[in-house]
């Protein structure tokens, strides 16, 4: 295996990590999920004081 092939391996496992952190993050205030709310209307998640 060549360096650039592990180098590639490498950044898409560290983009799988991050893309997985993400999911644990409201869109709004980009911090962790503080008593988060599902929107029934778009299925998104805020956190509750983000939308209220």
């Amino acid at each position: 295996m060549s360096s650039f092939q592990q180098s590639d391996d490498d950044y898409e496992t560290v983009t799988r990590i991050f893309d997985t952190n993400s999911l644990f993050q409201c869109p709004l205030c980009k911090n962790d999920f503080q008593d988060p709310r599902i929107l029934c209307s778009n299925g998104h998640t805020f956190c509750l004081n983000c939308i209220q």
